[in-house]
C-alpha cells in the first residue's frame, strides 16, 4: 500500500504567511519558490503526483 505524503499543518499563522509569500514572491531563489509553492499545494490536500504534474 502506497504511503500518502503530506507537508506538516504550519505551526502558526506567521510561518503560515511567510510559506505563502515565498511561494508567490518574484525576486527569490527559484528552488525556494518551487518548495514553498510544494507546501502551499499540500496544505490544499493534493497528492503527490497532482502536485508534481502541476509544477512540471
Amino acid at each position: 500500500m502506497p504511503k500518502l505524503l503530506y507537508a506538516r499543518p504550519p505551526l502558526d499563522a506567521d510561518e503560515e504567511r511567510k510559506i505563502r509569500k515565498l511561494a508567490g514572491a518574484r525576486h527569490t531563489p527559484a528552488d525556494w519558490i518551487v518548495r514553498a509553492q510544494m507546501i502551499v499545494l499540500s496544505w490544499q490536500g493534493l497528492r503527490t503526483s497532482a502536485i508534481a504534474a502541476k509544477l512540471g
